[in-house]
């Protein structure tokens, strides 16, 4: 009982503005694995696909956020999935594509969610481990 009390009710904006980013960032993330006769994103922002996975990632932040989750946990909690799930890209989309792992159409995926995925994963999970750190510094200096 006392560990449901830790957690406050979320906040309803919070909350409709992270789904709203979550669902945004996939719809925009698919158009990468769309036939380019289904590629719904018209050519002059097919940019905007880009950034959905950093969308995403934003959204959960928010959705943590809005549970009162502090921001250093909630950084580390996306960040550490997204650098998991992007570095290690090559050992499974040799699956999703088909084929052997030197299959050249695999090796471009794992790239783009190395690229896409992984390295702002990585970046996410070192803002967090710079956030408690300077929390931790703050906290324990001489006043």
């Amino acid at each position: 009982m006392k560990l449901m009390s830790k957690f406050k009710q979320p906040k309803l904006t919070l909350l409709l503005a992270s789904l709203f980013l979550i669902i945004i960032g996939v719809i925009t993330s698919l158009s990468f694995w769309l036939p380019s006769s289904l590629n719904f994103i018209p050519k002059s922002f097919q940019i905007i696909q880009f950034w959905g996975p950093c969308l995403s990632g934003l959204g959960g932040i928010i959705f943590l956020l809005s549970f009162s989750i502090p921001l250093p946990k909630s950084l580390f909690i996306v960040g550490l999935p997204m650098l998991v799930i992007g570095a290690t890209s090559w050992f499974y989309t040799p699956l999703i594509i088909g084929g052997n792992p030197s299959n050249e159409g695999a090796g471009m995926l794992g790239t783009l969610i190395f690229i896409f995925i992984g390295i702002p994963g990585c970046i996410t999970l070192l803002i967090s481990i710079a956030l408690y750190g300077w929390i931790r510094f703050r906290k324990n200096r001489p006043k």
